[in-house]
């Protein structure tokens, strides 16, 4: 999976130091999200820096 990530790199003109890092960013971004979606299903708001948002009504 790494190695498909080296021409992105190379293209943005980052290091290649980054390569053995990008699974682990990538489950990470996966865990985020699927931990937002577990949230949405229970129906709670959007939480951001302590303070919590009710999650808006559905339009008529």
């Amino acid at each position: 999976m790494a190695s498909t990530f080296v021409p992105m790199l190379r293209y943005y003109r980052q290091s290649l130091w980054w390569t053995p890092l990008l699974p682990l960013i990538a489950a990470l971004y996966l865990l985020m999200t699927v931990d937002s979606a577990i949230q949405h299903y229970r129906g709670r708001g959007a939480a951001w820096k302590g303070r919590t948002y009710a999650r808006p009504e559905a339009a008529p």
